[in-house]
């Protein structure tokens, strides 16, 4: 019973559209179609370059949470903006220890889309909910200087990853 609902699920991965190889079964990368040669070809300075994002993100949490007014249309905006905040640090995080971590490239076209996202809706919010023109100022200068290229490259770094190489005998598992 178990193992037909397995042998399922694989046949169900193996029809899905898109990267299904993180969520194939076994060790071995080239059972997944990803070549070694492909998770090295990453540059090196990805991995500490999101993992120094997030630490940078604290002390702007920490900024954010205590410049914020308390009350902006809702009793929690600021509560909200830290805990958008904080879900953005981790999602950076993520992406830079998958960045960083051979074995775990694989997974990187998860956190890095998820990233890309948050980062476009940042950009968004910041500058749709500035209160002064200054502040809608230094938010319109602070999408295209930073949250919108690295959106950019978050995406760009998910869809490099996820890519299965055509013509592999085992691209779908």
């Amino acid at each position: 019973m178990i193992a037909d609902r397995r042998q399922d699920a694989h046949q169900l991965i193996k029809t899905l559209p898109g990267p299904a190889a993180p969520f194939c079964s076994g060790d071995d990368n080239r059972m997944r179609g990803i070549s070694e040669q492909r998770l090295q070809r990453l540059p090196r300075w990805v991995g500490p370059a999101f993992v120094l994002g997030g630490v940078l993100m604290l002390p702007w949490i920490v900024y954010v949470h205590n410049t914020l007014p308390e009350d902006q249309l809702s009793p929690h905006y600021r509560t909200a903006w830290v805990g958008f905040d904080v879900i953005l640090l981790i999602q950076m995080a993520r992406t830079g220890f998958f960045a960083f971590s051979r074995q775990g490239r694989r997974f990187l076209p998860v956190p890095a889309s998820a990233t890309s996202a948050l980062l476009v809706v940042d950009a968004w919010f910041d500058v749709t909910t500035a209160p002064t023109s200054g502040a809608r100022l230094v938010a319109i200068m602070l999408a295209v200087c930073a949250e919108l290229p690295l959106a950019v490259l978050c995406r760009s770094l998910a869809v490099r990853s996820a890519r299965v190489p055509t013509g592999s005998k085992n691209a779908d598992c």
